[in-house]
């Protein structure tokens, strides 16, 4: 079974429209996909410009829902956020997402002290940071991280070395370590996304070493592509699985109202 289960929407950051996505799934010849367009509350009432927000959250679970009965037979659509956790705004986020129903909900790092470390503009900063400043960024990050699979909000750890994006890579075994026991403790899953391969790491997020532990550990996974245009639905999807079997996984976790079930992919 073919599944991808983080995609984007021009809701947030995504070049198209929903149903394109949804297009473009089915002809690449997937199975289930999952929406997860960005929620990212920097303050009280300030959002991220490319944030959904709480006044189009609404319309962004209804037109899924009208695409879920639309391609019903053709396609599975599982609807779902990638929630930036930020320690001061979190508790909001619960408020408001409470009134929804949703299949799942990714929770992913993409600030540190409000420096959004992943977007295209960091990469100067990057490339001025001495190694002891790369190396307290992550120690921050895996704090965070840590963090947020703690609050029991979340399904889904997303990308967990996104860190790495732009090539500055540190090999922190005992963090992961202690990171995978959190997210078996509480019952998440992390996924496993191509898009990793596209940037100067070179690499799947997470690296190979990292998902053997988690192998090991009998922590589950998704799969996904983290596509922002029709193009990236299918994007080093054959590299994702091979990765995936390296590590000894055969199976995959997929959600319908945050209950998860494995599939064989």
């Amino acid at each position: 079974m073919k599944v991808n289960y983080h995609i984007h929407s021009i809701y947030s950051d995504g070049e198209t429209a929903l149903e394109d996505m949804v297009k473009a799934a089915i002809n690449n010849e997937f199975h289930e996909i999952g929406f997860t367009d960005h929620l990212t509350l920097m303050k009280k009432n300030c959002y991220e410009t490319q944030s959904l927000n709480q006044k189009n959250l609404e319309k962004y679970i209804n037109e899924i829902r009208n695409l879920q009965k639309n391609y019903s037979g053709k396609i599975k659509i599982k609807s779902g956020l990638e929630i930036d956790y930020i320690p001061s705004t979190i508790k909001i986020i619960e408020q408001i997402i409470s009134s929804f129903n949703f299949d799942f909900l990714i929770g992913s790092v993409h600030y540190i002290d409000e420096w959004a470390f992943d977007l295209p503009e960091s990469q100067e900063i990057w490339s001025n940071l001495n190694l002891n400043e790369v190396n307290k960024l992550y120690d921050k990050y895996y704090r965070l991280l840590t963090r947020a699979v703690e609050t029991g909000l979340f399904d889904v750890v997303g990308h967990l070395d996104v860190i790495k994006k732009f090539g500055y890579k540190q090999i922190r075994l005992k963090e992961v370590h202690k990171l995978i026991k959190k997210v078996n403790e509480n019952g998440l899953v992390i996924e496993v996304n191509s898009s990793g391969l596209k940037y100067a790491a070179r690499e799947i997020y997470p690296s190979l070493d990292i998902l053997n532990i988690a192998f090991d550990e009998d922590t589950s996974i998704t799969l996904a592509t983290d596509a922002h245009k029709p193009e990236e639905i299918n994007y080093r999807y054959t590299d994702l699985i091979e990765q995936v079997k390296k590590a000894g996984y055969t199976q995959t976790v997929i959600f319908n109202r945050q209950s998860k079930s494995k599939i064989n992919f």
